[in-house]
């Protein structure tokens, strides 16, 4: 059946909704087979075989020729009104096998069941290990309950998140950082990435000042409503559907990213509470393979999980040691929070010495200045008597001293002048 062709099923724009067209086809695979038919096996039947038409002969020949029309490096650019197309092929075509009745609808029960019970995890798995009881006392972890999983992206959607990050090859002219990171957390971290607001001006005059602003706060600066951050949900969609990221932070995502928000200024906090909240998070430090106990003895020359809970003086600021890694790349490292603002940084072995030494440092300061102060507080007993001098009646004034060389006519006590009246007037003596 065209596609193309008006069907009096249809809505009147033409266009078949793009969930509806999928709603009642099963699981299928196609197969080649020797004899140039397709194979379809159904999840629910057996396999059949459809006969090759002129359609298919005519598509794979044009594929060869180089003439297709589906490009594969420009899948992320297809319109939205071509997938829609799409849908309504394969809503048209004749599927073989059971795609109706309770077997189907089962199955896609069943199947997203699986994908929201993974997604929540197991209750051992959330279990919150043992910390350090500073660390507990300074951030707060309210339990964070579970949400709907965040899908993967469509071809298109990753095309509109890495242009909206300046991530790929026409972006390197300008930045570094141009690309996709290795592991989950690092492209969770993009969410502050720096983006260059004037490229245009860049590319004609590169010794002219970068003008950049933090991703998040970009999209936010855009949004029309609380809702309207569809970039850092794709971000948020982009990472949840990594390899390795932790359950733990997949919970922490798709709640604040869907919870409901009264403001595009709450939408944003939520944004960097989830970000903020994954960095240090105990159970999220678990799932990724971080130590967070501190042990009994040092472990090693670098003193490992040992040296939990120290505290630490870095970039001139208060911090604490809250987890160790063991890295086969890498080598030993720890994980660092600042007390003020709770963002965290890695150290590895020779600058956690380094911070040690300096918060030691610090500490014999505040030690000799205390003693200093207690002892400038020590003074003569010769005036302790007057910083107790107290005289009944002093709140209406009192005459402290008086004069041998009154003049003739001025009446006695007299004022006793401030210095300052003496200079305004002109006076040598009082």
């Amino acid at each position: 059946k065209n596609p193309k062709e008006p069907d009096e099923s249809l809505p009147s724009s033409g266009k078949r909704d793009r969930t509806s067209a999928f709603s009642d086809i099963s699981i299928l695979e196609v197969l080649p087979s020797n004899d140039g038919s397709k194979v379809i096996t159904s999840v629910d039947g057996p396999p059949q075989k459809v006969p090759r038409t002129d359609s298919m002969d005519s598509s794979e020949d044009q594929k060869k020729n180089g003439n297709s029309s589906d490009d594969s490096s420009n899948d992320g650019n297809v319109a939205l009104s071509d997938r829609l197309s799409d849908a309504d092929s394969i809503a048209s075509c004749t599927i073989i096998g059971p795609t109706n009745g309770s077997a189907g609808a089962s199955l896609q029960n069943e199947k997203l069941h699986n994908e929201i019970e993974n997604a929540a995890g197991t209750d051992d798995e959330f279990e919150m290990p043992e910390c350090d009881e500073y660390f507990l006392s300074l951030v707060k972890l309210d339990p964070i309950p579970n949400a709907d999983p965040l899908p993967c992206l469509l071809p298109r959607e990753v095309a509109q998140l890495e242009l909206a990050l300046q991530i790929g090859p026409k972006f390197k002219d300008h930045s570094d950082d141009y690309s996709w990171r290795e592991d989950w957390n690092g492209n969770l971290q993009l969410v502050d990435k720096d983006l260059i607001m004037n490229r245009e001006a860049l590319g004609k005059n590169p010794m002219a000042k970068q003008i950049t602003i933090p991703f998040c706060e970009w999209v936010a600066k855009f949004a029309r409503h609380a809702d309207d951050f569809t970039n850092v949900k794709y971000l948020f969609s982009y990472v949840y559907n990594m390899k390795g990221t932790p359950s733990m932070a997949k919970r922490i995502m798709a709640h604040y990213i869907q919870c409901p928000a009264s403001s595009i200024a709450d939408r944003l906090k939520f944004i960097v509470q989830a970000s903020q909240r994954i960095s240090y998070d105990p159970i999220v430090l678990k799932q990724d393979g971080w130590t967070t106990a501190k042990t009994d003895t040092p472990d090693g020359v670098t003193g490992g999980a040992y040296l939990i809970g120290r505290k630490i003086m870095w970039q001139r600021s208060e911090a604490i040691i809250i987890a160790f890694v063991r890295d086969d790349g890498l080598g030993d490292l720890w994980k660092c929070m600042w007390v003020e603002d709770f963002d965290t940084f890695d150290l590895e072995a020779d600058e956690l010495q380094e911070g040690i030494k300096r918060w030691e440092r610090k500490m014999v300061r505040e030690k000799s200045t205390s003693k200093s102060t207690k002892t400038h507080k020590i003074s003569s007993s010769r005036f302790e008597q007057s910083r107790s001098f107290t005289v009944k009646g002093i709140e209406d004034g009192i005459i402290l001293a008086t004069s041998y060389k009154t003049k003739s006519g001025r009446p006695w006590p007299a004022r006793i002048m401030h210095v300052t009246e003496v200079k305004a007037m002109g006076c040598k003596s009082t």
